[in-house]
């Protein structure tokens, strides 16, 4: 049994357990609060939210990135002046920036809030302050505890965040607005920052102590380190502006929060379907373990093949919200959330389409990352300028569909700028018949409820298709997967590398096997 593998699937596992009671509790938490407020206050809150957005491009991004990167390297080396250095540096260089940004955007509010159409913010600065000071923290050690692999503890700290966060929103419901809403994150995200403080006293520093007594030459390492976190950072700016979150900047700008409320509501959505999908909990897991199998050199065609396994198994997962959101979005718009957010129905459309595209390109920056090629990545942020130009220009034409189609368009081009220049160093190549496999099953099962188009919005369409969609969906992947029987062969081996999930495919294999054609 691979230890890696193991690694890869038990952490996995871990991170989604936590997710299935966390995100139920968050999803009645989110129609809360957007049921609540109205559709311009909610733009607020998300403007206001998402000024940490900036934090993210400078500070916290780029010292994940670095982390990811390198922990797992330097403590399968056993190098432990390097990593000290580097536990170090980030831990306290986070600090100093994030007190000194907050400062400038504190001091330089009246200057900055009324281009936005803000001019009200003087009224949460207060909370701003403490929450964006807190929450920083909370992703920096969400990141070091990600890189040391203790995704058992990511989970059980996101499960009570989700907890405290959802009782607070009941208890508070009725003085729910945007001041109380960054103190509630900003009190959350203190209770992660002293969970996370627990888990590192008894995880990390023993090793750490464990280590100290081994002396390691740490010039080239802290060469390597310097560079990589300088060129994921300007590669992080120029994803910012390219980015979906930086759109609300634009749309803040040329309207008023009322649109950026309607946005905000397909990014939720957006980061909704996230959340429930292991997504992000599965790259945090897998980065490492990618870079520990694939750190020494290896073949083009062996990490070709790893590439296109990868897409093969994201895609189809990423395809059925797009699906089921073509087909039953207004619906759940109208029953679930609230009928004001109808019009931000061809917003969320387009955001769930960029999750699939983006899919297609799932593995390629960590393959960048591996071959320490971040300057590829900065080099396609050359796209941010069609991406803010376009929007900008899509904005003042067709309004706020015209900015999500142009965040969309820069980011396919970016994905395939990075696609191209990265084939200098591995000769990456598709299997196009994959993509359009996958593509005609979306097609096909849209096609099949189109007779049933005019009930779209009745709540029994939406309960029993609901139901039904799932089925369909599954029986044809089964039937008309695109793995080949080696991939079959290895993606059995990494489900049985677990005792957990070995369990779990002992039991639903005979189904599969049963509803084969």
């Amino acid at each position: 049994m691979s230890t890696d593998k193991k690694i890869l699937v038990d952490n996995t596992m871990w991170m989604y357990l936590g997710k299935i009671v966390s995100q139920i509790l968050g999803l009645v938490a989110s129609v809360l609060v957007i049921r609540k407020l109205p559709v311009d206050d909610y733009g607020t809150y998300l403007f206001i939210f998402g000024l940490f957005f900036i934090y993210q491009l400078l500070i916290t991004s780029p010292i994940k990135h670095l982390l990811l990167r390198f922990v797992p390297e330097l403590r399968s080396k056993k190098q432990y002046l390097p990593l000290k250095y580097l536990l170090l540096t980030t831990f306290f260089g986070a600090i100093v920036l994030i007190v000194v940004f907050t400062l400038c955007l504190v001091l330089f509010r009246e200057q900055i809030m009324p281009f936005f159409n803000l001019s009200q913010f003087y009224l949460f600065v207060n909370a701003f302050v403490v929450f964006v000071l807190a929450y920083a923290m909370a992703n920096y050690f969400e990141s070091l505890l990600s890189a040391y692999l203790l995704h058992k503890w990511i989970a059980f700290i996101k499960v009570l965040v989700v907890v405290v966060r959802s009782v607070s929103y009941f208890v508070l419901y009725n003085k729910l607005g945007v001041e109380t809403l960054l103190f509630i994150e900003a009190g959350v995200s203190i209770v992660s920052v002293l969970l996370a403080l627990f888990a590192i006293y008894f995880k990390v520093l023993p090793e750490l102590i464990k280590f100290r007594a081994i002396q390691n030459s740490i010039v080239i390492v802290k060469q390597r380190m310097w560079r990589f976190w300088s060129l994921s950072l300007f590669s992080e700016l120029g994803y910012g502006i390219i980015g979906r979150t930086s759109d609300q900047y634009i749309i803040a700008a040329m309207s008023n929060p009322y649109y950026v409320g309607l946005y905000g509501f397909s990014l939720k959505v957006f980061e909704i379907v996230y959340k429930i999908l292991p997504l992000r909990e599965f790259e945090s897991v897998l980065k490492p373990v990618f870079f520990k199998k694939f750190s020494k050199k290896t073949a083009s065609s062996v990490l070709n093949d790893y590439y296109l396994f990868i897409i093969k198994v994201i895609l189809p997962v990423l395809i059925f919200p797009l699906l089921y959101f073509l087909i039953f979005g207004k619906g759940l718009i109208i029953h679930v959330f609230d009928i004001k957010y109808i019009e931000a129905y061809r917003l969320t459309v387009i955001a769930l389409l960029s999750i699939c595209l983006n899919a297609c390109f799932y593995p390629l920056s960590m393959l960048v990352q591996l071959k320490e090629r971040v300057e590829i990545i900065l080099y396609t942020r050359i796209v941010a300028v069609f991406s803010i130009t376009m929007g900008v220009f899509l904005m003042a034409k067709i309004g706020i569909v015209g900015v999500a189609i142009a965040s969309l368009l820069g980011e396919l081009f970016k994905n395939l700028l990075m696609l191209v220049l990265f084939r200098k160093y591995v000769k990456l190549k598709y299997d196009w018949s994959v993509l359009m496999r996958y593509f005609l099953i979306l097609l096909l099962s849209v096609a099949l409820f189109l007779p049933f188009y005019s009930y779209q919005q009745e709540l029994m369409f939406l309960v029993l298709g609901s139901l039904i969609l799932p089925l369909i969906y599954f029986l044809t992947l089964i039937n008309y997967h695109s793995f080949t029987p080696e991939e079959l062969r290895r993606l059995e081996t990494i489900l049985m590398s677990s005792n957990k999930t070995a369990r779990l495919y002992a039991r639903i294999n005979p189904i599969i096997l049963k509803l084969k054609f």
